[in-house]
Parts: C-alpha cells; structure tokens; sequence
C-alpha cells in the first residue's frame, strides 16, 4: 500500500482552500475598498458645496461681525461684500474656528479667479495657513481632496471663487 499519495492529495486540497480564501479575502477587501472611498469623496463632494454656499451667503447673523458670528458669509445680494471678507479674513486668524463655523471636518483654502485683497493686503487666498493654491498638493499631500467653484460678483468684476476641501 502506498501511502505518499494520500498525503499529496492532502497537501493539494489545504492548498487550494488558503489560495480560493487568500483570493476571496482580497475580493472582498477591495469591494468594500472601493465603496469607503466612494463614501468618503461623495461627503466632501457634499460638504464642497454646503461650504461654498455658506460662504457665498449673508451669512448669520446678516450683519455679522467679529464677536458675533455663527455663519461667516461673504456675499450681499449675489455681489462679495468686501467688509465681509475682511471680517472672514480676520476670522481666519483662528483658522480652526473658522472649520467649526464653516461646520467642516475637512481642511479647505478658497481663492479667486482675481486678485484677492483683505484688510487692505493683496492675497492668494483664505484658508489653512502656510498655503496658497499651489502647494495644497504639495505640502499637504491630501488622501483625498475635492475641488468646487462657484461664479461670483468680486469687485464689479465676474469672478470664480474655488474652493478646495481635503483630508489627510
């Protein structure tokens, strides 16, 4: 009686079951994957908008200025208030104040498609501190980042306000 065969065929079948389980695994991983990211780029998408059009508002209160501000919006009448955005742009000094206010998670820096002046200083734009729209990618090196514009009325001019929201 040979008894090395019944072994070999032993060996075959744990074989193929960690190799159909190594591959089912991978399979399903790679499913639920693709649907995280899909969640998550879908919540910035959502959250791109709420902040552009929270920032493209009156903002709350209507008149709101430094010491009471619930919504930091920059614009009256479909136009950008430029008292506003020097409010904002102070605001911004605590820049995760400004998250909460903004009612985000994510990081974000907004600019225009024109030169940006706030508090009489000429801008890149508002947002995390130590950026400008160049070196968002650069520095930050987001996992996951998000781009929504929206066309504006800045200083009798039409304008495209960009804002980027990313995550680390």
């Amino acid at each position: 009686m040979n008894h090395k065969a019944q072994v070999w065929s032993l060996d075959a079948i744990i074989g193929v079951t960690i190799f159909t389980s190594a591959i089912i695994l991978f399979y399903v991983y790679a499913v639920n994957f693709s649907d995280d990211a899909q969640v998550a780029l879908t919540e910035m998408q959502n959250d791109g908008k709420f902040v552009s059009s929270n920032l493209l508002s009156e903002g709350s209160p209507r008149n709101w200025n430094l010491t009471h501000v619930e919504v930091p919006g920059i614009s009256n009448r479909n136009r950008i208030n430029q008292t506003k955005l020097d409010l904002l742009y102070l605001v911004n000094q605590d820049y995760n104040k400004t998250k909460r206010l903004l009612n985000t998670r994510f990081d974000y820096y907004f600019f225009f498609n024109q030169p940006l002046t706030a508090n009489n200083t000429l801008l890149d734009g508002i947002g995390k501190p130590g950026l400008n729209r160049t070196t968002i990618i650069s520095i930050e090196n987001p996992r996951n980042i998000v781009k929504t514009q929206r066309y504006v009325i800045y200083q009798n001019e039409p304008a495209v306000l960009t804002l980027y929201l990313w995550e680390k």
